[in-house]
C-alpha cells in the first residue's frame, strides 16, 4: 500500500518540525560523520519519500547525493526541493544502479512494506553497490506490540527485532556495526496510545475507510518537549533494549568479494 497524496502532503508539511523526523535525521548525520565520512561522500538515500534527509544533509553540507521513491506523489515533493530524485521501485536497485558505487546507502522506514525475500534481496543489492567499507545506515519500526492505526494506514507488513534483520543479513556480505532502539523513554505513552487503537479497531469504533497516520505536529510545548527526551535518550542510553523504532547501522566488509 503507498500513502495518498494527502499523507505525503502531512509529511511535507511537517517533515523539518516534527520531533521524529528531526531525530531521526540528526542520528543518520551523526552516523555518517562518526563513520568518516565526509561532505565529499556520495550517498542514495532509498525510498526517500518527500525529501527531508536529502534536504537536512544538505543543509549540513553534503551535496553528492541522489535518492528515489516508488510514489509519484514522494516524487514530486522532492522534486519541488529542487532534489536529485528520480522514480523507482525498489525491486529494481541493483539494475538502474549497477554501474555507481555508494559510501552511504540510506534506507529508512521500507522494510515495513516489503517480504522477507525482498529484504534479503535489498540487502544483497545495497552490499553490490557499496564501497569496500561503505555503510548502510536502515531505521524501521519495531516490536508488534507498537501496532495501531499508523502501521494499518502505510499497510506495514511487519515490525522488526534486531534478531529479525541478522536473520535476513545473513551472507550478505554486510556486517551489523551498530543497532539502538529509541524513543524508549516515550515507550510508555506510545504503547499506550497503539494499544487502545488496536482495541478501537477490533471493536469496530473506528471508521477504517477514514483514517490517518501519526505523521502530524503536535504542540510546539509537546514537540519540544519529545524531542528533548528523546535527544537526551541518545546522549544516555548508546544501545536502548526497547523502543518503537530500531536503527540499524551496517558495513560493507573490506574483504568481502562481490
Amino acid at each position: 500500500m503507498l500513502f495518498s497524496h494527502q499523507e505525503y502532503q502531512q509529511m511535507f508539511d511537517v517533515e523539518e518540525q516534527l520531533w521524529w523526523y528531526k531525530i531521526l535525521h540528526e542520528k543518520v548525520l551523526k552516523t555518517t560523520q562518526s563513520a568518516g565520512f565526509d561532505i565529499n561522500a556520495r550517498i542514495l538515500d532509498m525510498g526517500c519519500g518527500t525529501g527531508g534527509l536529502i534536504h537536512f544533509l544538505i543543509k549540513n553540507g553534503y551535496s553528492n547525493i541522489e535518492g528515489f521513491d516508488y510514489a509519484d506523489s514522494a516524487v514530486e515533493f522532492s522534486k519541488s526541493r529542487n532534489l536529485n530524485v528520480r522514480q523507482l521501485h525498489i525491486d529494481l536497485l541493483s539494475e538502474i544502479y549497477s554501474n555507481k558505487k555508494f559510501d552511504v546507502i540510506i534506507c529508512n522506514d521500507v522494510f515495513y512494506s516489503l517480504n522477507n525475500s525482498q529484504i534479503s534481496n535489498v540487502l544483497i543489492s545495497v552490499q553490490k553497490l557499496l564501497n569496500k567499507g561503505g555503510l548502510f545506515i536502515s531505521n524501521n519500526n519495531a516490536f508488534n506490540v507498537f501496532r495501531g492505526i499508523h502501521d494499518y494506514v502505510l499497510g506495514g507488513k511487519q515490525r522488526f527485532r534486531l534478531g529479525d534483520l541478522k536473520l535476513l543479513n545473513q551472507n550478505t556480505g554486510l556486517e551489523i556495526t551498530k543497532h539502538t532502539y529509541w524513543s524508549f523513554l516515550l515507550s510508555p505513552p506510545i504503547l499506550m496510545i497503539r494499544t487502545i487503537q488496536r482495541l478501537k479497531m477490533k471493536l469496530n469504533l473506528v471508521d477504517l475507510n477514514n483514517l490517518r497516520s501519526d505523521v502530524a505536529l503536535p504542540s510546539r510545548t509537546v514537540n519540544s518537549l519529545f524531542y528533548q527526551i528523546v535527544k537526551i535518550e541518545g546522549i544516555l542510553i548508546k544501545t536502548a533494549p526497547f523502543g518503537s523504532s530500531l536503527l540499524t547501522v551496517f558495513r560493507k566488509s573490506t574483504t568481502f568479494s562481490d
